[in-house]
């Protein structure tokens, strides 16, 4: 079985700035945000989550300041600060278990 559900940002107590403004290889593009925890239990069967940012878009992103550049980075006055998260949710039951 899968499923979501959508949750307001202003919901969670999350910093809610960008977690990186310097980019580099590992860290290459804008748009990196905290993510609320998830913990996630069910009594037979096993299930996972996943959490998706829903962002909102301010502003625009192009024309790219310092486009090729390590300091590329999107125009003045843009942001993607999520509005809410996904929960997406994937149960598998446990083998044999599952009745008609």
């Amino acid at each position: 079985m899968d499923g979501y559900i959508d949750v307001p940002a202003n919901r969670f107590d999350l910093n809610t700035s960008p977690l990186y403004n310097k980019y580099d290889s590992e860290h290459p593009s804008p748009g990196i945000f905290e993510l609320p925890p998830v913990q996630a239990k069910c009594a037979s069967g096993m299930i996972t989550v996943q959490v998706l940012p829903l962002r909102r878009h301010q502003g625009q992103r192009w024309l790219m300041q310092n486009a090729g550049t390590s300091n590329e980075a999107p125009a003045p006055g843009f942001s993607e600060q999520p509005e809410a998260f996904r929960f997406y949710f994937h149960w598998t039951p446990s083998v044999g278990k599952l009745q008609p």
